[in-house]
Protein backbone atom coordinates (compact mmCIF):
# COMPACT_ATOMS: atom_id res chain seq x y z
CA UNK A 1 0.00 0.00 0.00
CA UNK A 2 2.90 2.36 0.82
CA UNK A 3 4.39 1.61 -2.58
CA UNK A 4 1.14 2.64 -4.28
CA UNK A 5 1.03 5.92 -2.35
CA UNK A 6 4.67 6.62 -3.20
CA UNK A 7 4.10 5.90 -6.89
CA UNK A 8 1.02 8.13 -6.90
CA UNK A 9 3.01 10.96 -5.26
CA UNK A 10 5.90 10.67 -7.72
CA UNK A 11 3.59 10.68 -10.74
CA UNK A 12 1.75 13.72 -9.40
CA UNK A 13 5.01 15.66 -8.87
CA UNK A 14 6.23 14.76 -12.36
CA UNK A 15 2.98 15.98 -13.87
CA UNK A 16 3.12 19.30 -12.02
CA UNK A 17 6.70 19.99 -13.15
CA UNK A 18 5.98 18.85 -16.69
CA UNK A 19 3.21 21.43 -17.14
CA UNK A 20 5.60 23.87 -18.77
CA UNK A 21 6.83 21.18 -21.16
CA UNK A 22 3.30 20.51 -22.37
CA UNK A 23 2.80 24.20 -23.26
CA UNK A 24 4.66 25.44 -26.35
CA UNK A 25 2.22 28.08 -27.62
CA UNK A 26 0.35 31.11 -26.24
CA UNK A 27 -2.91 32.89 -26.97
CA UNK A 28 -1.51 36.43 -27.02
CA UNK A 29 -4.43 38.60 -28.19
CA UNK A 30 -8.17 38.50 -28.78
CA UNK A 31 -10.62 40.85 -30.47
CA UNK A 32 -14.28 40.85 -31.45
CA UNK A 33 -16.48 42.61 -33.99
CA UNK A 34 -20.26 42.56 -34.22
CA UNK A 35 -22.54 43.25 -37.20
CA UNK A 36 -26.14 42.65 -38.19
CA UNK A 37 -25.22 39.33 -39.79
CA UNK A 38 -22.52 37.85 -37.58
CA UNK A 39 -20.33 38.14 -34.50
CA UNK A 40 -16.64 37.51 -35.26
CA UNK A 41 -13.97 36.49 -32.76
CA UNK A 42 -10.27 36.52 -33.65
CA UNK A 43 -7.81 34.78 -31.31
CA UNK A 44 -4.13 35.32 -32.09
CA UNK A 45 -1.51 32.69 -31.20
CA UNK A 46 2.26 33.03 -31.02
CA UNK A 47 2.79 29.93 -33.20
CA UNK A 48 0.82 27.63 -35.44
CA UNK A 49 -1.92 25.92 -33.48
CA UNK A 50 -4.10 22.84 -33.83
CA UNK A 51 -7.58 22.75 -32.32
CA UNK A 52 -10.80 20.78 -31.91
CA UNK A 53 -14.33 22.20 -31.77
CA UNK A 54 -17.10 20.48 -29.77
CA UNK A 55 -20.77 21.50 -29.74
CA UNK A 56 -22.74 20.90 -26.53
CA UNK A 57 -26.40 21.42 -25.70
CA UNK A 58 -28.53 21.90 -22.59
CA UNK A 59 -27.10 24.46 -22.03
CA UNK A 60 -25.81 25.46 -25.47
CA UNK A 61 -22.02 25.83 -25.54
CA UNK A 62 -19.16 25.74 -27.96
CA UNK A 63 -15.95 24.19 -26.63
CA UNK A 64 -12.63 24.78 -28.40
CA UNK A 65 -9.49 22.93 -27.30
CA UNK A 66 -6.14 24.36 -28.46
CA UNK A 67 -3.33 21.81 -28.31
CA UNK A 68 -0.40 22.49 -25.93
CA UNK A 69 -1.30 26.16 -25.44
CA UNK A 70 -1.68 28.65 -22.62
CA UNK A 71 -3.39 32.00 -22.11
CA UNK A 72 -1.31 35.20 -21.92
CA UNK A 73 -4.01 37.84 -22.48
CA UNK A 74 -7.13 39.03 -20.65
CA UNK A 75 -10.31 37.87 -22.40
CA UNK A 76 -12.51 39.80 -19.99
CA UNK A 77 -11.77 42.93 -22.06
CA UNK A 78 -13.96 41.58 -24.87
CA UNK A 79 -17.35 43.35 -24.84
CA UNK A 80 -19.88 40.62 -25.53
CA UNK A 81 -22.91 42.57 -24.31
CA UNK A 82 -25.66 42.65 -26.90
CA UNK A 83 -24.41 39.48 -28.60
CA UNK A 84 -25.62 35.89 -28.42
CA UNK A 85 -22.59 34.99 -26.27
CA UNK A 86 -23.35 34.90 -22.56
CA UNK A 87 -19.89 34.18 -21.18
CA UNK A 88 -16.37 33.19 -22.21
CA UNK A 89 -14.47 30.79 -19.95
CA UNK A 90 -11.03 29.23 -20.12
CA UNK A 91 -9.32 26.35 -18.33
CA UNK A 92 -6.22 24.22 -18.63
CA UNK A 93 -6.70 20.55 -19.52
CA UNK A 94 -4.55 17.51 -19.17
CA UNK A 95 -1.85 17.18 -21.86
CA UNK A 96 -1.36 20.99 -21.54
CA UNK A 97 -4.29 21.93 -23.82
CA UNK A 98 -6.07 25.27 -23.42
CA UNK A 99 -9.86 25.00 -23.32
CA UNK A 100 -12.06 27.90 -24.43
CA UNK A 101 -15.79 27.66 -23.64
CA UNK A 102 -18.33 30.05 -25.16
CA UNK A 103 -21.73 29.92 -23.46
CA UNK A 104 -24.48 30.79 -25.97
CA UNK A 105 -28.04 32.03 -25.47
CA UNK A 106 -29.29 29.98 -28.45
CA UNK A 107 -27.87 27.52 -30.94
CA UNK A 108 -26.36 29.38 -33.89
CA UNK A 109 -24.73 28.48 -37.17
CA UNK A 110 -21.02 29.17 -37.17
CA UNK A 111 -17.84 28.68 -39.17
CA UNK A 112 -14.20 28.61 -38.10
CA UNK A 113 -10.81 28.70 -39.81
CA UNK A 114 -7.14 29.59 -39.34
CA UNK A 115 -5.27 32.51 -40.89
CA UNK A 116 -1.47 32.51 -40.99
CA UNK A 117 0.41 35.83 -40.89
CA UNK A 118 2.75 36.38 -43.86
CA UNK A 119 6.41 36.01 -42.91
CA UNK A 120 5.54 35.06 -39.33
CA UNK A 121 4.67 31.98 -37.34
CA UNK A 122 1.76 33.82 -35.72
CA UNK A 123 -1.62 32.24 -36.39
CA UNK A 124 -5.13 33.64 -36.00
CA UNK A 125 -8.08 31.42 -35.13
CA UNK A 126 -11.28 33.01 -36.48
CA UNK A 127 -14.83 32.00 -35.60
CA UNK A 128 -17.98 33.64 -36.98
CA UNK A 129 -21.39 33.25 -35.31
CA UNK A 130 -24.22 34.00 -37.75
CA UNK A 131 -27.18 35.85 -36.27
CA UNK A 132 -29.99 33.67 -37.69
CA UNK A 133 -30.79 31.11 -34.93
CA UNK A 134 -30.93 27.40 -35.68
CA UNK A 135 -34.56 26.32 -36.10
CA UNK A 136 -35.00 22.59 -36.66
CA UNK A 137 -38.41 23.09 -38.30
CA UNK A 138 -36.97 25.42 -40.93
CA UNK A 139 -33.95 23.30 -41.90
CA UNK A 140 -34.10 22.36 -45.58
CA UNK A 141 -34.21 18.76 -46.79
CA UNK A 142 -30.60 19.13 -47.91
CA UNK A 143 -29.54 20.13 -44.41
CA UNK A 144 -31.42 17.18 -42.90
CA UNK A 145 -29.73 14.63 -45.14
CA UNK A 146 -26.32 16.05 -44.25
CA UNK A 147 -26.79 15.39 -40.53
CA UNK A 148 -24.20 13.11 -38.97
CA UNK A 149 -24.66 9.77 -37.24
CA UNK A 150 -24.45 9.45 -33.46
CA UNK A 151 -21.04 8.02 -32.53
CA UNK A 152 -20.83 5.51 -29.67
CA UNK A 153 -17.45 4.62 -28.15
CA UNK A 154 -17.48 1.01 -26.89
CA UNK A 155 -14.68 0.20 -24.47
CA UNK A 156 -13.80 -3.44 -23.83
CA UNK A 157 -12.11 -3.39 -20.43
CA UNK A 158 -8.56 -4.67 -19.79
CA UNK A 159 -6.66 -6.55 -22.53
CA UNK A 160 -3.14 -7.74 -23.32
CA UNK A 161 -0.95 -7.96 -20.22
CA UNK A 162 -3.98 -7.10 -18.07
CA UNK A 163 -6.37 -10.10 -18.22
CA UNK A 164 -8.84 -8.49 -15.83
CA UNK A 165 -10.73 -10.77 -13.48
CA UNK A 166 -10.24 -14.53 -13.66
CA UNK A 167 -13.04 -17.07 -13.38
CA UNK A 168 -13.32 -20.84 -13.04
CA UNK A 169 -11.74 -22.81 -15.85
CA UNK A 170 -9.25 -19.99 -16.58
CA UNK A 171 -11.97 -17.75 -18.06
CA UNK A 172 -10.50 -14.26 -18.51
CA UNK A 173 -12.51 -11.06 -18.32
CA UNK A 174 -10.61 -9.43 -21.20
CA UNK A 175 -11.84 -12.05 -23.71
CA UNK A 176 -15.46 -12.06 -22.49
CA UNK A 177 -15.87 -8.29 -22.62
CA UNK A 178 -14.21 -7.94 -26.03
CA UNK A 179 -16.65 -10.49 -27.46
CA UNK A 180 -19.64 -8.61 -25.98
CA UNK A 181 -18.25 -5.25 -27.11
CA UNK A 182 -17.87 -6.43 -30.70
CA UNK A 183 -21.49 -7.55 -30.70
CA UNK A 184 -22.59 -4.13 -29.40
CA UNK A 185 -20.52 -2.37 -32.06
CA UNK A 186 -22.09 -4.51 -34.80
CA UNK A 187 -25.60 -3.57 -33.62
CA UNK A 188 -24.80 0.15 -33.72
CA UNK A 189 -23.09 -0.15 -37.10
CA UNK A 190 -26.22 -1.79 -38.53
CA UNK A 191 -28.41 1.03 -37.22
CA UNK A 192 -28.78 3.84 -39.81
CA UNK A 193 -28.68 6.52 -37.07
CA UNK A 194 -25.51 5.31 -35.32
CA UNK A 195 -21.87 4.42 -35.74
CA UNK A 196 -19.92 2.42 -33.18
CA UNK A 197 -16.19 2.10 -32.64
CA UNK A 198 -14.11 0.00 -30.27
CA UNK A 199 -11.38 1.54 -28.12
CA UNK A 200 -9.60 -1.79 -28.54
CA UNK A 201 -10.45 -4.41 -31.16
CA UNK A 202 -7.87 -7.00 -30.13
CA UNK A 203 -6.01 -8.45 -27.17
CA UNK A 204 -3.78 -5.53 -26.17
CA UNK A 205 -3.53 -3.20 -23.17
CA UNK A 206 -4.73 0.42 -23.02
CA UNK A 207 -4.70 2.51 -19.88
CA UNK A 208 -7.73 4.60 -19.00
CA UNK A 209 -6.26 7.86 -20.30
CA UNK A 210 -5.84 6.41 -23.80
CA UNK A 211 -9.35 4.94 -23.77
CA UNK A 212 -11.02 8.25 -22.92
CA UNK A 213 -8.62 10.12 -25.21
CA UNK A 214 -9.65 7.91 -28.16
CA UNK A 215 -13.30 8.74 -27.50
CA UNK A 216 -12.43 12.45 -27.26
CA UNK A 217 -10.30 12.47 -30.44
CA UNK A 218 -13.06 10.79 -32.45
CA UNK A 219 -15.64 13.19 -30.95
CA UNK A 220 -17.77 10.37 -29.60
CA UNK A 221 -21.24 11.30 -28.34
CA UNK A 222 -21.33 8.54 -25.74
CA UNK A 223 -18.86 6.26 -23.97
CA UNK A 224 -19.70 2.83 -22.55
CA UNK A 225 -17.13 0.59 -20.85
CA UNK A 226 -17.90 -3.14 -20.67
CA UNK A 227 -16.64 -5.26 -17.77
CA UNK A 228 -17.29 -8.61 -16.08
CA UNK A 229 -15.49 -8.38 -12.78
CA UNK A 230 -14.88 -10.45 -9.67
CA UNK A 231 -15.53 -10.07 -5.95
CA UNK A 232 -13.95 -11.93 -3.00
CA UNK A 233 -17.33 -13.43 -2.13
CA UNK A 234 -18.09 -15.89 -4.97
CA UNK A 235 -21.80 -15.57 -4.24
CA UNK A 236 -21.85 -12.03 -5.66
CA UNK A 237 -23.82 -12.08 -8.90
CA UNK A 238 -25.88 -9.94 -11.24
CA UNK A 239 -25.30 -7.12 -13.71
CA UNK A 240 -24.71 -3.50 -12.64
CA UNK A 241 -24.66 -0.11 -14.34
CA UNK A 242 -22.35 2.62 -12.99
CA UNK A 243 -21.88 6.35 -13.52
CA UNK A 244 -19.09 8.49 -12.09
CA UNK A 245 -19.30 9.46 -8.45
CA UNK A 246 -17.55 12.67 -7.40
CA UNK A 247 -17.80 11.69 -3.73
CA UNK A 248 -16.77 8.02 -3.71
CA UNK A 249 -18.58 4.75 -4.32
CA UNK A 250 -22.06 4.13 -2.96
CA UNK A 251 -21.74 0.40 -2.34
CA UNK A 252 -19.14 -1.98 -0.96
CA UNK A 253 -18.92 -3.78 -4.30
CA UNK A 254 -18.54 -0.50 -6.22
CA UNK A 255 -15.77 0.65 -3.87
CA UNK A 256 -13.93 -2.64 -4.22
CA UNK A 257 -14.20 -2.70 -8.02
CA UNK A 258 -13.12 0.91 -8.55
CA UNK A 259 -10.11 0.46 -6.22
CA UNK A 260 -9.25 -2.76 -8.06
CA UNK A 261 -9.18 -0.84 -11.36
CA UNK A 262 -6.70 1.68 -9.90
CA UNK A 263 -4.52 -1.14 -8.53
CA UNK A 264 -4.45 -2.91 -11.89
CA UNK A 265 -3.45 0.28 -13.70
CA UNK A 266 -0.58 0.87 -11.29
CA UNK A 267 0.64 -2.69 -11.74
CA UNK A 268 0.59 -2.25 -15.53
CA UNK A 269 2.64 0.95 -15.32
CA UNK A 270 -0.22 3.25 -16.27
CA UNK A 271 0.04 7.02 -15.69
CA UNK A 272 -3.69 7.46 -15.28
CA UNK A 273 -3.52 7.89 -11.50
CA UNK A 274 -3.18 11.67 -11.79
CA UNK A 275 -6.80 11.85 -12.92
CA UNK A 276 -7.91 10.48 -9.57
CA UNK A 277 -7.94 13.89 -7.83
CA UNK A 278 -4.19 14.35 -8.25
CA UNK A 279 -4.22 16.49 -11.39
CA UNK A 280 -4.27 20.23 -10.79
CA UNK A 281 -7.77 21.56 -11.41
CA UNK A 282 -9.45 18.16 -11.31
CA UNK A 283 -11.99 19.41 -8.75
CA UNK A 284 -12.97 22.12 -11.22
CA UNK A 285 -13.28 19.53 -13.96
CA UNK A 286 -15.56 17.44 -11.79
CA UNK A 287 -17.57 20.54 -10.93
CA UNK A 288 -17.87 21.30 -14.64
CA UNK A 289 -19.13 17.76 -15.14
CA UNK A 290 -22.08 18.50 -12.89
CA UNK A 291 -22.63 21.98 -14.34
CA UNK A 292 -22.47 20.69 -17.90
CA UNK A 293 -25.14 18.08 -17.12
CA UNK A 294 -22.82 15.32 -18.29
CA UNK A 295 -23.44 13.38 -15.11
CA UNK A 296 -27.15 14.03 -15.34
CA UNK A 297 -27.21 12.67 -18.89
CA UNK A 298 -25.12 9.67 -17.85
CA UNK A 299 -27.62 8.91 -15.10
CA UNK A 300 -30.56 9.16 -17.48
CA UNK A 301 -28.85 6.82 -19.95
CA UNK A 302 -28.04 4.45 -17.10
CA UNK A 303 -31.72 4.23 -16.16
CA UNK A 304 -32.61 3.26 -19.74
CA UNK A 305 -29.88 0.60 -19.83
CA UNK A 306 -30.93 -0.83 -16.44
CA UNK A 307 -34.50 -1.14 -17.70
CA UNK A 308 -33.42 -3.10 -20.77
CA UNK A 309 -30.71 -5.12 -19.02
CA UNK A 310 -33.05 -6.22 -16.23
CA UNK A 311 -35.14 -8.07 -18.83
CA UNK A 312 -32.13 -10.14 -19.91
CA UNK A 313 -29.97 -10.63 -16.82
CA UNK A 314 -31.76 -13.01 -14.45
CA UNK A 315 -30.64 -10.83 -11.59
CA UNK A 316 -29.43 -7.24 -11.38
CA UNK A 317 -26.87 -6.72 -8.62
CA UNK A 318 -28.59 -3.38 -8.01
CA UNK A 319 -31.94 -2.38 -9.50
CA UNK A 320 -30.81 1.23 -9.91
CA UNK A 321 -27.87 3.03 -11.45
CA UNK A 322 -24.90 2.98 -9.06
CA UNK A 323 -22.18 5.57 -8.55
CA UNK A 324 -18.49 4.71 -8.23
CA UNK A 325 -15.11 6.36 -8.85
CA UNK A 326 -14.08 4.41 -11.95
CA UNK A 327 -11.24 6.25 -13.67
CA UNK A 328 -12.43 5.41 -17.17
CA UNK A 329 -15.64 7.42 -16.58
CA UNK A 330 -13.82 10.69 -15.87
CA UNK A 331 -14.36 12.39 -19.22
CA UNK A 332 -15.70 15.92 -18.69
CA UNK A 333 -17.54 16.16 -22.02
CA UNK A 334 -18.92 12.72 -22.86
CA UNK A 335 -21.82 10.99 -21.05
CA UNK A 336 -20.33 7.71 -19.84
CA UNK A 337 -21.41 4.39 -18.34
CA UNK A 338 -19.51 1.42 -16.97
CA UNK A 339 -21.47 -1.83 -17.19
CA UNK A 340 -20.61 -4.89 -15.14
CA UNK A 341 -22.25 -7.64 -17.19
CA UNK A 342 -21.86 -10.10 -14.31
CA UNK A 343 -19.37 -11.64 -11.91
CA UNK A 344 -16.82 -14.07 -13.33
CA UNK A 345 -16.04 -15.06 -9.75
CA UNK A 346 -19.49 -16.67 -9.54
CA UNK A 347 -19.23 -20.14 -11.20
CA UNK A 348 -22.80 -20.17 -12.54
CA UNK A 349 -22.58 -16.64 -13.88
CA UNK A 350 -19.17 -17.21 -15.49
CA UNK A 351 -20.69 -20.05 -17.55
CA UNK A 352 -23.45 -17.74 -18.73
CA UNK A 353 -21.01 -14.97 -19.63
CA UNK A 354 -18.98 -17.38 -21.77
CA UNK A 355 -22.13 -18.46 -23.66
CA UNK A 356 -22.42 -16.69 -27.03
CA UNK A 357 -26.22 -16.61 -27.08
CA UNK A 358 -26.26 -14.94 -23.64
CA UNK A 359 -23.62 -12.46 -24.83
CA UNK A 360 -25.92 -11.61 -27.76
CA UNK A 361 -28.77 -10.88 -25.36
CA UNK A 362 -26.57 -8.67 -23.19
CA UNK A 363 -25.32 -6.79 -26.26
CA UNK A 364 -28.89 -6.24 -27.50
CA UNK A 365 -30.05 -4.96 -24.13
CA UNK A 366 -27.14 -2.50 -23.85
CA UNK A 367 -27.66 -1.36 -27.45
CA UNK A 368 -31.40 -0.80 -26.96
CA UNK A 369 -30.84 1.03 -23.66
CA UNK A 370 -28.31 3.48 -25.11
CA UNK A 371 -30.50 3.87 -28.18
CA UNK A 372 -33.56 4.66 -26.02
CA UNK A 373 -31.58 7.44 -24.34
CA UNK A 374 -30.56 9.02 -27.66
CA UNK A 375 -34.12 8.96 -28.99
CA UNK A 376 -34.95 11.38 -26.14
CA UNK A 377 -31.55 13.14 -26.11
CA UNK A 378 -30.33 13.42 -29.70
CA UNK A 379 -27.00 15.30 -29.93
CA UNK A 380 -27.04 18.60 -31.77
CA UNK A 381 -26.51 18.16 -35.51
CA UNK A 382 -27.07 14.37 -35.40
CA UNK A 383 -29.72 12.15 -36.96
CA UNK A 384 -32.64 11.53 -34.62
CA UNK A 385 -33.11 7.77 -34.13
CA UNK A 386 -36.58 6.36 -34.64
CA UNK A 387 -38.23 4.91 -31.58
CA UNK A 388 -37.98 1.14 -31.11
CA UNK A 389 -39.99 -1.25 -29.00
CA UNK A 390 -38.70 -4.49 -27.59
CA UNK A 391 -41.84 -6.60 -27.60
CA UNK A 392 -42.71 -10.21 -26.93
CA UNK A 393 -43.82 -12.15 -30.00
CA UNK A 394 -45.53 -15.51 -30.24
CA UNK A 395 -45.30 -18.00 -33.05
CA UNK A 396 -48.01 -20.66 -33.42
CA UNK A 397 -46.54 -24.05 -34.28
CA UNK A 398 -47.84 -25.52 -37.55
CA UNK A 399 -47.68 -29.06 -38.89
CA UNK A 400 -44.14 -29.87 -40.00
CA UNK A 401 -42.49 -27.14 -37.93
CA UNK A 402 -39.30 -27.88 -35.99
CA UNK A 403 -37.78 -25.79 -33.25
CA UNK A 404 -34.49 -25.56 -35.13
CA UNK A 405 -36.21 -24.11 -38.22
CA UNK A 406 -38.21 -21.61 -36.12
CA UNK A 407 -34.94 -20.56 -34.46
CA UNK A 408 -33.27 -19.98 -37.84
CA UNK A 409 -36.31 -18.14 -39.24
CA UNK A 410 -36.37 -15.65 -36.37
CA UNK A 411 -32.63 -15.26 -35.78
CA UNK A 412 -32.20 -17.24 -32.55
CA UNK A 413 -30.44 -20.42 -31.50
CA UNK A 414 -32.31 -23.49 -30.29
CA UNK A 415 -30.82 -22.94 -26.84
CA UNK A 416 -32.28 -19.41 -26.84
CA UNK A 417 -35.79 -20.68 -27.56
CA UNK A 418 -35.53 -23.59 -25.12
CA UNK A 419 -34.37 -21.26 -22.34
CA UNK A 420 -36.82 -18.46 -23.10
CA UNK A 421 -39.83 -20.82 -23.22
CA UNK A 422 -38.72 -23.02 -20.34
CA UNK A 423 -38.67 -26.11 -22.59
CA UNK A 424 -36.78 -29.25 -21.59
CA UNK A 425 -36.76 -30.72 -25.10
CA UNK A 426 -37.16 -29.57 -28.70
CA UNK A 427 -40.41 -31.54 -29.21
CA UNK A 428 -43.30 -29.36 -30.41
CA UNK A 429 -47.08 -29.74 -30.59
CA UNK A 430 -49.21 -28.24 -33.39
CA UNK A 431 -50.91 -25.10 -32.04
CA UNK A 432 -48.26 -24.55 -29.36
CA UNK A 433 -47.08 -20.94 -28.99
CA UNK A 434 -43.32 -20.27 -29.03
CA UNK A 435 -42.38 -16.93 -27.44
CA UNK A 436 -39.35 -14.81 -28.20
CA UNK A 437 -38.25 -11.16 -27.86
CA UNK A 438 -37.87 -9.21 -31.05
CA UNK A 439 -37.14 -5.59 -31.98
CA UNK A 440 -40.20 -3.98 -33.53
CA UNK A 441 -39.14 -0.91 -35.51
CA UNK A 442 -41.60 1.84 -36.42
CA UNK A 443 -44.41 0.35 -38.48
CA UNK A 444 -47.09 1.89 -40.69
CA UNK A 445 -50.64 0.91 -39.91
CA UNK A 446 -52.46 -0.60 -42.91
CA UNK A 447 -56.08 -1.75 -43.29
CA UNK A 448 -56.76 -4.85 -45.40
CA UNK A 449 -60.32 -5.77 -46.44
CA UNK A 450 -60.84 -9.54 -46.69
CA UNK A 451 -61.76 -10.76 -50.17
CA UNK A 452 -63.52 -13.90 -51.33
CA UNK A 453 -61.16 -16.89 -51.13
CA UNK A 454 -58.74 -15.26 -48.68
CA UNK A 455 -57.35 -17.23 -45.75
CA UNK A 456 -55.69 -15.72 -42.72
CA UNK A 457 -52.47 -17.67 -43.30
CA UNK A 458 -52.22 -16.46 -46.93
CA UNK A 459 -52.78 -12.84 -45.86
CA UNK A 460 -50.05 -13.19 -43.19
CA UNK A 461 -47.65 -14.66 -45.73
CA UNK A 462 -48.33 -11.91 -48.28
CA UNK A 463 -47.55 -9.24 -45.65
CA UNK A 464 -44.45 -11.10 -44.42
CA UNK A 465 -45.69 -11.44 -40.85
CA UNK A 466 -46.47 -14.54 -38.83
CA UNK A 467 -49.97 -15.86 -38.40
CA UNK A 468 -49.62 -15.38 -34.65
CA UNK A 469 -48.68 -11.70 -35.17
CA UNK A 470 -51.69 -11.09 -37.43
CA UNK A 471 -54.04 -12.71 -34.95
CA UNK A 472 -52.53 -10.75 -32.08
CA UNK A 473 -52.80 -7.44 -33.95
CA UNK A 474 -56.53 -8.05 -34.55
CA UNK A 475 -57.43 -9.83 -31.27
CA UNK A 476 -58.59 -12.94 -33.19
CA UNK A 477 -59.28 -16.09 -31.20
CA UNK A 478 -59.22 -18.30 -34.33
CA UNK A 479 -58.16 -18.26 -37.98
CA UNK A 480 -61.74 -17.78 -39.21
CA UNK A 481 -62.31 -14.57 -41.21
CA UNK A 482 -65.22 -13.20 -43.25
CA UNK A 483 -65.45 -11.44 -46.60
CA UNK A 484 -65.46 -7.67 -46.03
CA UNK A 485 -63.80 -7.97 -42.62
CA UNK A 486 -61.22 -5.22 -42.01
CA UNK A 487 -57.84 -6.40 -40.69
CA UNK A 488 -55.27 -4.09 -39.11
CA UNK A 489 -51.73 -4.83 -40.31
CA UNK A 490 -48.59 -3.10 -39.09
CA UNK A 491 -46.08 -3.00 -41.95
CA UNK A 492 -42.31 -2.68 -41.50
CA UNK A 493 -41.01 0.51 -43.10
CA UNK A 494 -37.30 0.58 -42.14
CA UNK A 495 -34.91 -1.13 -44.53
CA UNK A 496 -31.65 -2.51 -43.20
CA UNK A 497 -28.37 -2.17 -45.13
CA UNK A 498 -28.06 -4.94 -47.73
CA UNK A 499 -25.20 -6.94 -49.23
CA UNK A 500 -25.36 -9.08 -52.36
CA UNK A 501 -24.86 -12.85 -52.04
CA UNK A 502 -24.50 -15.11 -55.10
CA UNK A 503 -26.04 -18.54 -54.52
CA UNK A 504 -23.57 -21.44 -54.76
CA UNK A 505 -24.22 -25.12 -55.35
CA UNK A 506 -25.57 -26.80 -52.22
CA UNK A 507 -26.76 -23.54 -50.61
CA UNK A 508 -30.10 -23.33 -48.84
CA UNK A 509 -31.86 -20.14 -47.86
CA UNK A 510 -31.76 -21.03 -44.17
CA UNK A 511 -27.97 -21.65 -44.31
CA UNK A 512 -27.39 -18.32 -46.08
CA UNK A 513 -29.48 -16.57 -43.43
CA UNK A 514 -27.54 -18.26 -40.62
CA UNK A 515 -24.14 -17.36 -42.12
CA UNK A 516 -25.16 -13.71 -42.57
CA UNK A 517 -26.80 -13.43 -39.11
CA UNK A 518 -30.25 -12.70 -40.52
CA UNK A 519 -33.47 -14.68 -41.09
CA UNK A 520 -34.96 -16.52 -44.06
CA UNK A 521 -38.06 -14.34 -43.86
CA UNK A 522 -35.93 -11.18 -44.00
CA UNK A 523 -34.14 -12.42 -47.14
CA UNK A 524 -37.44 -13.45 -48.74
CA UNK A 525 -38.91 -10.02 -47.97
CA UNK A 526 -35.84 -8.20 -49.35
CA UNK A 527 -35.97 -10.19 -52.59
CA UNK A 528 -39.78 -10.49 -52.98
CA UNK A 529 -39.54 -14.30 -52.87
CA UNK A 530 -42.76 -16.26 -52.52
CA UNK A 531 -40.90 -19.43 -51.46
CA UNK A 532 -37.53 -20.47 -50.09
CA UNK A 533 -36.50 -22.12 -53.39
CA UNK A 534 -33.27 -20.65 -54.81
CA UNK A 535 -31.04 -21.47 -57.78
CA UNK A 536 -27.26 -21.53 -58.38
CA UNK A 537 -25.99 -18.12 -59.54
CA UNK A 538 -29.02 -16.25 -58.20
CA UNK A 539 -28.19 -12.88 -56.60
CA UNK A 540 -29.78 -12.24 -53.22
CA UNK A 541 -29.94 -8.97 -51.31
CA UNK A 542 -29.07 -9.91 -47.73
CA UNK A 543 -30.19 -7.44 -45.03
Amino acid sequence: MNFIKLQTFIISILLIFSEGVFCDNFLTAARMSDSDKATRFVFEFKNNVTYKVIELVEPTRLVIDFAKSDLSTNLSNLDISGTNILKIRTSKKKFGDLRLVLDLKDAMRFQHFLLNSAGSERTRFVIDFFKAPVNEERISKTDKTSKRKILIAIDAGHGGKDPGALGPGKIQEKHIVLSISKKIERLFDQDPSFDGFLTRDGDYFLDHRKRSRLAFDKRADFFVSIHADAFPDSRANGASVYVLSTEGSESEVGKFLSEEEIRRDLNQGSTIIEIDKQEEGVDQILLDLTMDKTLEMSLEAGVDVVERLSKVARRMHKKKVERASFLVLKSPDIPSLLIETGFISNPAESRKLADESYQNKLAQAIYFGIRDFHVKNTPYGALKPKALDYELYEYEVKSGDTLSQIAVDYGFTMDDLLRFNGLKSSKLVVGQNIKFPRANENKIKEIYVVKNGDTLSEIAQSWNISLAELRSQNNLSSNVIKVGQRLTIYRQVIEQPKTVYIVKRGDTLSEIALKNKTTTKAIMRSNNLSSSTISVGQKLAVP
